[in-house]
């Protein structure tokens, strides 16, 4: 829950209680009062429903995205070494995995004829955990994936090459050996961590 939404919410509560103690010690008052102020006391009561309305349609976007994945930017920087890939995440913005998940890295060599999460010829890191201040991840290629960099590299003309990267979640007492390729992480109980994009 956002904690702004939450003090404004209690905030709208506790001045809606204030406002009808007032109006019913007017209307106490009101009892012996002329039917004329009386009239007028009781019409003070629709700012009173008023202001519920308006405390109740301010909660409906709260709750109209209970249950929706949470969006997160949490990617600060990325890149490529000779042995390997790196990430730089913003470890503040994942807290709320921190208790049962590990972060790790994945990475690959863009294949455009090969489905990402498909591919096994991959780079993982070992796992992380999930502090509050931004957290540094390598991950370092396997022989198959060096091999291939060669290649591009060796080639007349040599050919270009670019990396994808990924970061996801792992249960900590989960087997990260089962993680074959990225389209694993869901199935082995993990969830993906893309910028901007939902983590499920």
């Amino acid at each position: 829950m956002d904690v702004l939404q939450a003090v404004i919410g209690a905030a709208q509560i506790i001045l809606m209680w204030w406002f009808g103690t007032k109006q019913m010690s007017l209307m106490r008052a009101a009892e012996t009062a002329n039917p004329e102020t009386q009239q007028r006391i009781r019409f003070r009561y629709w700012p009173l429903a008023g202001m519920a309305v308006l405390i109740i349609a301010a909660w409906v976007p709260y709750f109209l995205r209970i249950g929706e994945p949470e969006r997160v930017m949490a990617l600060q920087a990325w890149g490529g070494m000779p042995d390997g890939c790196y990430v730089v995440v913003d470890g503040n913005k994942l807290q709320h995995y921190s208790e049962k998940y590990n972060i790790y890295l994945a990475c690959g060599l863009s294949n455009p004829a090969l489905d990402q999460g498909q591919d096994t010829e991959i780079a993982i890191s070992s796992p992380f955990t999930i502090a509050k201040d931004p957290i540094a991840i390598k991950a370092t290629y396997p022989s198959i994936l060096l091999d291939k960099f060669k290649t591009l590299a060796t080639s007349n003309p040599p050919q270009p090459s670019s990396l994808w990267h990924t970061i996801f979640l792992f249960p900590k007492k989960g087997d990260i050996s089962r993680i074959k390729r990225t389209a694993d992480v869901r199935e082995f109980g993990g969830k993906l961590v893309n910028s901007c994009e939902p983590i499920e």
